[in-house]
Parts: C-alpha cells; structure tokens; sequence
C-alpha cells in the first residue's frame, strides 16, 4: 500500500457515503504514513513522505485546536463512546477467564506473528502473481481464527509488552488483509505493485485509488485527480528508468 487512511488537507478523515461523496469523518483525524492526501504518486519517494508529517501534520493540530476552541468541553464529550476501545482492550482478559482452567495454551501471539511474517514474505513480496497472492489470502483467515483464540500470559497493568504485541499483532493482521485483497483485485503493475502475470500498468482500468473496508473485506474505488487548480492535467508516463 502507498498512502493510508483518505483525508482532506486539514487531515480530516474522509469516507464515501451511499452517493459515492467523500464526507468527513466527525472528530477523526489521520496524519503521516497511515495519512493519504493524495499527493503523491503510486511510489512515493522516501524524502517526500515528511510531507505528510510536516506539513499535513501541523495543518491537522491546527484544525484540531479551532475546533476544541469553538466548543465546550461537555459539547466535545457529548458523542464519545468508549466501549469499543475497552472491549478490544479486555478481550485478551476475557479469553483466559474462559479458557479451561488448567490447559496449556499451545499457540501465542509470537508464534502467530511468525507465521503471519511468512505469509506476507512468501504471498505478498516485492513481486507477486494471483497463486501466491490466494494462497496468502486463505492462509490469513486461519491466522486470523488463531488471533481470535490465543490469550495473554501476563496480565499486568504496567509495561505489559505482551499486551502491547498482542495489540500490535491485531493491527498488523488487518493491514495483511488490506494489502492482499487489494492487490489481488489490481489486474496491473504499478509503482511497488509488481505482478508477474500482469507486468504492464494498466491506465485504462487501474488508473484510480483502491478503498479498502474491513467488513467483509469489502473494496471501493475513488478517482484520481489529475487536474489540480490551475495547472494542467498530469498525463501519465510509463516509468522508463
């Protein structure tokens, strides 16, 4: 994936709604490597992607800032609910308590992460074909079954890196799923996304941005803007170097 999470260059989020707009995300802000603005193009350079950091970065606090400014605190607290986040962070509590009491737990969040590592190496690496990319779809939801059981073996509040590495694990799998899914359906090559079965960048059908959901995997596709205001249109060139 080149780019992240859709957002405005106040670094708010967008999402599409049922007339296919990009609508705000109420209160939610993305900025950085998991930001896309959409300035860059399918291979950002290394150099560019301070950008989003910099730039992006320092547009978002502001926004942020006028916008706890405009409104009181009970405004600001009035839609927030929690229960989300304290479910994810006591669902590796709750599994212990209901796993038998006494069993030896054969799986972990290293072996699982081992083995997600592998996947991703051999399915989705520098160069990929729809085989290896199924392969490593199919062997994603067994990890992700095995995600579901495993439990923690350290239980404190303080510096637990197990709990922390369980989070992360969680996080890295759904990032898994979005890249492979995505490039499954990209029938082309382009920039990082090199296909052996499709070696040629296809502008025609593939000139647009993939949008990824999570339920049920679910993707969408939202236009690329070639004309910015004022300027000529951007053609697109085949990469000759």
């Amino acid at each position: 994936m080149m780019g992240g999470i859709p957002t405005n260059i106040q670094g708010q989020v967008l999402s599409p709604d049922d007339l296919g707009e990009q609508k705000i995300v109420k209160g939610v802000y993305a900025i950085g490597e998991c930001a896309c603005v959409s300035v860059h193009g399918a291979n950002r350079l290394g150099g560019n992607s301070l950008l989003d950091i910099i730039v992006f970065g320092r547009k978002a606090a502001l926004t942020i800032s006028e916008a706890l400014q405009s409104q009181s605190s009970s405004q600001s607290n009035a839609d927030l609910n929690l229960d989300t986040v304290r479910q994810r962070l006591q669902r590796w509590q709750k599994r212990n308590e209901t796993s038998a009491e006494g069993s030896v737990q054969a799986d972990s969040v290293i072996q699982i992460k081992k083995s997600l590592q592998q996947t991703m190496d051999t399915g989705c690496g520098v160069f990929r074909d729809q085989q290896t990319m199924q392969q490593a779809f199919d062997d994603l939801q067994e990890i992700q079954v095995r995600l579901n059981s495993v439990c923690l073996t350290d239980f404190n509040d303080v510096f637990n890196l197990e709990r922390l590495a369980g989070l992360e694990l969680e996080n890295l799998v759904a990032i898994a799923f979005a890249t492979v899914a995505s490039a499954l359906a990209r029938t082309e090559s382009r920039g990082a996304h090199s296909r052996v079965d499709f070696t040629e960048r296809d502008d025609q059908a593939w000139l647009k941005h993939t949008l990824y959901f999570q339920e049920k995997h679910r993707l969408e596709y939202k236009a690329v803007n070639l004309q910015p205001k004022q300027h000529a249109a951007f053609e697109p060139k085949p990469r000759i170097y």
